[in-house]
């Protein structure tokens, strides 16, 4: 039997219904609005009928949210998304149901989020002294799959710290509180430890016992205030540039070196470049040394080198974030139509040069399809037929071809003459153009007696003045006459022809139907009369007189008549195509069509061309040491040394013309065994390892936590001075197998996550934050309320060299646990992020607060979208990261920082 449920569905559209009583909650009924009635059939899916509902309000799928609608507080989610083949019956639609629509705000807001947030500070008191709805237990796998709510664009923010909260080595620094032992408020240039305590709060939360989506006022405030400017409006913003502030943020939050020594960056000096490596990292962890360090630092070759002499200058710069340039085809397709002197029939040809190359190249190449030299090649604008000038950019060999305003020109093949007893040509030509008068009844002088009309294509005539040789006007006819052959109707074809107009052709009876005249460069004027004759040519017979050069051009004067019956003007466009015309035309649209799926690209395409040599502009002159001055210079990049925790940024957005566009090209990336370690620069064969051990065994085997020890609390002296010890500048080595005997802890204990806070611990928590300001002994006796976090006992015995960078040209393997897409416009789009969890090995889609599981055949779709890409070593053991502090007070409150108890405020 079959049934038709009839449907409510509610749209909510507004939040002007809020007030200050306390049980507005429950009176309000003005936030949810009517819209529409539907009939549904049991077996319809949610999924049309979302898709009906988003065409009828003009919105897109990602833009609404269907909820089931029991009253206006009790609303369950329907997933239409996740289960396209969902049936209303099976959805739990009876009849008379109500649906709540919700249309996403302009911000990226949702209006529920937006009510809920507003709404929950008024139940705060109440939720600190009885058990709060949002909290319960949840199991171990179920642990890190809270969203983040948009508080206003803020999209970029929440695919950005769900990524990173997902770094499993820096959460498990967090969640065991490691950082309250090395908050640094001393930093000058940091943010007095708030970036830190805001996200270590934060990732607390999110692994916790807290159910439902989370709003990360704390983190955007500590950022709008200690952060920079650009985050402080409610605009769209780059998760790339706040990803690239956070971990600057935490790590200078974070860092152990209290005392920043002077380095002075010095230059290669044609040393080599693993002592000039060795310096400069060196350099950079005696001024920084911290979890981000350790885990996101790696370091990059940067060589210039010049073009006249060679010369190398070398340097060395850390990175945390690695931007990838897409591979784009700088190849520019250029077609060229040649018009030969012999009056044959033009040809085109068609060149695919690269963009940085020079002009010159178009010739070269041209010059190898036609089989002429390339002084016999000359361009010309064409685009005016009154006269024919030479296009002097191309002339100018270092104009580079992607800078050409045009990909169509036009070539004349020019006459050359040879100069006696030099290695050198001459070529001297005349341009005739072609004309007609027509008679008009009314004109006011007499240069205005006739209407000039210019048509055709300009023609060119040589022209020897040098030689002895004498060129009669006749030869002059001759040549036009030649050359104008192909577009001549022949006189056979119309004296058989009986056609009263021919009678009124008096050229019939002459050899040329044109007459020539001697004109100025414009062809309006005759160059041998002064202008006050107003004389517009003058003629010259086809005889064996000398011609007369007068520095200007040749009218070819053409009667009306002769025009009409003899000219061919429909032959003037007729050209040869060239067999090179096909296969550049059928590369370039292959090329240029992002969909085909030869257009997408790898990841390995996009380091690879990270890694090229570029050539600098003229206006990035090299100040090269050899020559003393300013030289033309090329750049180059390498990777030489890789961080555990690799972090690649795709740049989509690119300038072309002047303004900023998003490349849609599909990228794709290794989920598992990634290897980038063939992208390394090479090293040296020669170089010496350097071996070194540390003093204690209890050192941690970061790279740069051994400084951790090095802490104003305790009595050692801090570590200030440039000549650090080698261990601190050595990648970190691995760590024992689990069945070695000096690794005396549980496995289970020390390499899971701590469990989350209790309920009692959150209530205990809350009353300390909303309650009486304590005195300060009792700050004092809190610093010592956390357990100390866990130590690792390490290998005591390790052989590194930083030289060979052994540990990076090892080829180990990178898995990839976490992404950000950009989907939509740039200026207008929005940052979705994809993560895997380490508990359960399931990859969820971060969409703001909502969190869904999907599949690994899901990820391969987002190839056109990725922005972000987070990578980590395989087989990483976590553990050799985190700081030795035992015997070390905590430097801060977990609950020190000052806070407003408003949520949100709503304008």
């Amino acid at each position: 039997m079959q049934f038709v449920y009839p449907l409510l569905n509610y749209v909510s559209a507004s939040m002007s219904g809020l007030n200050n009583s306390s049980n507005s909650v429950t009176s309000n009924t003005t936030r949810h609005i009517l819209a529409c009635s539907y009939f549904v059939s049991q077996y319809q899916t949610v999924r049309s009928l979302a898709e009906e509902l988003s065409i009828k309000f003009g919105k897109s799928l990602e833009e609404i949210r269907l909820w089931m609608r029991y009253n206006d507080n009790d609303l369950r989610p329907i997933d239409f998304e996740s289960i396209d083949d969902i049936t209303c019956q099976e959805a739990g639609f009876i009849q008379n149901t109500d649906i709540l629509l919700e249309i996403r705000n302009n911000d990226l807001t949702w209006p529920e989020e937006l009510y809920t947030l507003a709404t929950r500070s008024k139940a705060l008191a109440a939720s600190a002294l009885s058990p709060s709805n949002s909290i319960g237990n949840i199991d171990e796998e179920g642990r890190g799959q809270i969203g983040l709510s948009n508080l206003g664009n803020t999209c970029f923010l929440n695919a950005a710290v769900q990524c990173l909260s997902h770094s499993f080595p820096l959460t498990f620094y967090f969640l065991h509180k490691y950082h309250l032992f090395e908050i640094n408020k001393d930093n000058p240039i940091g943010m007095q430890g708030n970036i830190a305590l805001c996200y270590g709060q934060l990732i607390a939360k999110l692994w916790g016992n807290v159910r439902g989506p989370l709003a990360p006022f704390e983190l955007r405030g500590s950022v709008a205030k200690f952060g920079s400017s650009r985050f402080t409006d409610f605009q769209q913003h780059d998760s790339q540039e706040f990803l690239s502030f956070l971990l600057d943020g935490l790590h200078e939050d974070l860092n152990r070196v209290y005392d920043k020594p002077y380095v002075e960056l010095k230059d290669s000096d044609d040393r080599s470049d693993e002592d000039v490596a060795h310096e400069h990292w060196s350099n950079h962890l005696a001024r920084n040394t911290s979890i981000i360090v350790d885990l996101f630092h790696g370091l990059l070759r940067s060589q210039v080198k010049c073009r006249i002499c060679e010369f190398k200058s070398v340097r060395f710069d850390p990175f945390n974030i690695l931007s990838l340039p897409l591979p784009i085809d700088t190849s520019i397709y250029i077609e060229v139509k040649l018009i030969r002197l012999d009056g044959s029939k033009p040809i085109r040809y068609g060149i695919k040069l690269n963009g940085e190359l020079t002009v010159d190249h178009i010739k070269t190449q041209l010059a190898i399809l036609s089989e002429l030299s390339i002084e016999q090649i000359a361009f010309f604008d064409v685009t005016s037929p009154t006269c024919l000038r030479r296009y002097t950019v191309m002339d100018y060999n270092h104009t580079k071809i992607k800078q050409l305003n045009l990909r169509d020109f036009v070539a004349y093949e020019l006459p050359l003459l040879k100069l006696t007893d030099k290695d050198k040509y001459l070529s001297i030509y005349i341009v005739a153009i072609h004309r007609r008068l027509e008679r008009q009844e009314r004109y006011l002088s007499p240069l205005t007696r006739h209407k000039i009309l210019f048509f055709g294509q300009s023609i060119i005539i040589p022209y020897n003045k040098v030689d002895s040789i004498k060129i009669t006007n006749k030869n002059i006819y001759e040549n036009i006459s030649k050359q104008l052959e192909r577009l001549l109707r022949k006189n056979t074809n119309l004296t058989c022809i009986s056609n009263h107009a021919l009678d009124c052709d008096d050229s019939l009876g002459q050899r040329y139907p044109f007459i020539l005249k001697h004109v100025k460069e414009d062809g309006r004027r005759c160059s041998l009369c002064p202008w006050n004759r107003f004389c517009l040519g003058c003629s010259f017979e086809s005889d064996e007189k000398e011609f007369l050069y007068t520095n200007g051009n040749i009218a070819i004067e053409w009667e009306s008549s002769a025009y009409f019956l003899r000219y061919l003007s429909g032959h003037e466009q007729d050209v040869e195509i060239h067999s090179s015309v096909k296969s550049c035309r059928l590369g370039n649209n292959i090329e240029s069509n992002n969909d085909e799926p030869s257009s997408a690209v790898t990841l390995e395409d996009c380091l690879q061309s990270f890694i090229n040599w570029e050539n600098l502009d003229n206006k990035e002159m090299f100040s090269c040491k050899r020559c003393k001055q300013l030289q033309p210079a090329d750049k180059k990049l390498d990777i030489w040394k890789l961080p555990p925790c690799l972090i690649f940024h795709i740049k989509r957005f690119q300038l072309s013309n002047n303004r900023w566009i998003k490349s849609p090209r599909s990228v794709r990336f290794p989920i598992r065994s990634f290897h980038p370690a063939k992208f390394l620069a090479p090293r040296s064969s020669n170089v010496n390892s350097l071996a070194t051990s540390p003093t204690e065994d209890n050192f941690s085997d970061s790279s740069s936590s051994v400084s951790s020890l090095s802490s104003p609390t305790m009595s050692e002296p801090v570590l200030v001075s440039s000549s650090v010890d080698n261990n601190l500048i050595l990648s970190p080595a691995r760590l024992l197998n689990e069945n070695n005997s000096n690794l005396q802890q549980d496995q289970s204990t020390t390499t899971k996550l701590p469990p989350p806070e209790s309920q009692n611990e959150i209530i205990i928590k809350k009353n300390k934050r909303f309650g009486r300001r304590k005195k300060k002994v009792d700050n004092q006796n809190d610093k010592f309320n956390i357990p100390c976090p866990p130590k690792f006992i390490q290998k005591n015995d390790r052989s590194l060299s930083f030289g060979d960078n052994s540990f990076d040209t090892d080829n180990a393997a990178y898995n990839l646990y976490a992404f950000i897409c950009h989907y939509g416009v740039i200026g207008g789009g929005h940052y979705v992020s994809f993560v895997k969890n380490h508990i359960n090995q399931q990859w969820y889609c971060f969409n703001d607060s909502s969190c869904k599981p999907v599949s690994e055949s899901i990820l391969e779709q987002c190839s056109s979208s990725a922005y972000l890409l987070f990578y980590e070593r395989e087989s990483l053991d976590h553990r050799c990261y985190m700081p030795n502090v035992e015997g070390r007070n905590q430097v801060v409150n977990e609950l020190s920082l000052t806070t407003d108890d408003r949520w949100c405020s709503l304008m």
